[in-house]
Parts: C-alpha cells; sequence; structure tokens
C-alpha cells in the first residue's frame, strides 16, 4: 500500500496540565493535548471534542496531532511553559496503519486520571480494521489477501496478520 502521507511533525508529546491555573487551565478534561518543545517553551495543539462529547481518544489524538503538524488555523493552540505541563505518553504518525497512535506512556495513572480510560498502544482495534481494509482493498496486494486466508486457516486473527505482515514489509 503506497503511503504517501508525511506529516510535518510525525513524533509528538502527550500533555495534561500541571494545574488548574496554567496556559491550559481552560482545556477541558479528557482533550488530546499534544506538544513539542520549542523556543523554551512547548508548542501545544488540543481537541476535546466538545461539540461531539461521545469522540473517542483516538479521533481526538488525529485532531490535535494533524493541527500541530500541519498548522492548520484554528483557535486551540497553546504555548505554556514547560513547568505548565506534564508528559503522560508519546504519539507518532504510524505510516502502517495511518493514523495517530500512542507508542508509549509515561504516566499510566496520570493518563488514566486525565482521560478515564486504559491507553491503547501502537492503534485502536478500529484503527487497525480501517487500515486492514484499505490494505486489501489495494488491488495488487495479492500477499495481504494470501495473509488473510492463511490468518483464517489457522485460526488467528486475519486483521492482526494483515498488519503484521505489512509492518514486516514496511
Amino acid at each position: 500500500m503506497p503511503n504517501d502521507i508525511h506529516p510535518k511533525i510525525p513524533n509528538m508529546i502527550l500533555f495534561v496540565p500541571a494545574d488548574a491555573a496554567g496556559a491550559l487551565g481552560h482545556v477541558k478534561k479528557r482533550s488530546a493535548i499534544v506538544g513539542v518543545p520549542q523556543e523554551g517553551r512547548i508548542s501545544c495543539a488540543y481537541e476535546g471534542g466538545i461539540h461531539q462529547p461521545d469522540m473517542p481518544l483516538s479521533e481526538k489524538l488525529a485532531i490535535a496531532c494533524w493541527r500541530l503538524s500541519e498548522r492548520s488555523p484554528n483557535i486551540a493552540y497553546a504555548f505554556p511553559h514547560a513547568s505548565e505541563v506534564h508528559q503522560i505518553a508519546e504519539a507518532a504518525w504510524d505510516t502502517v496503519i495511518r493514523a495517530w497512535v500512542l507508542v508509549s506512556v509515561t504516566d499510566r495513572d496520570g493518563f488514566i486520571k486525565w482521560f478515564g480510560e486504559e491507553p491503547v498502544i501502537a492503534g485502536t482495534r478500529e484503527q487497525h480494521c480501517r487500515a486492514a481494509g484499505l490494505i486489501l482493498r489495494n488491488g495488487s496486494n495479492q500477499r495481504a489477501t494470501m495473509t488473510m486466508q492463511m490468518a483464517k486457516a489457522g485460526n488467528r486473527d486475519p486483521v492482526e496478520a494483515i498488519i503484521s505482515e505489512a509492518r514486516a514489509g514496511a
């Protein structure tokens, strides 16, 4: 599957406000706040899904990451001092599943306290299913079709087999 998507900033840090009075005190709890160090501060973008209360974290993360990477016109930016934020995880653009995913968690308890859910590393099930479908849909990808058929015959998860095969070939 060709991957022509190349974010300007492929790796980011996921933060939470260090305190309610800081530069991110106005940001709604459960918002995805991503940032990168820049000129002595942290350049941040965030997405809280305030107009869609049931928005999944994976979608909030994708919006916040694209916003920061591509500097889209928006007001959801902040430039706090490092002391005003607390790192809880790292996120990156996954070229195989074509999505922003958590790659590591540095403060699991802080993550759960902020988001109210367990962190999912390397992409959600929905992201993997979407990616497997895109890989299979690519008409010249006979290898993915064979991988899916072999996984089914071996009573394995075909979605994860396709993703694993794609990662091995990436």
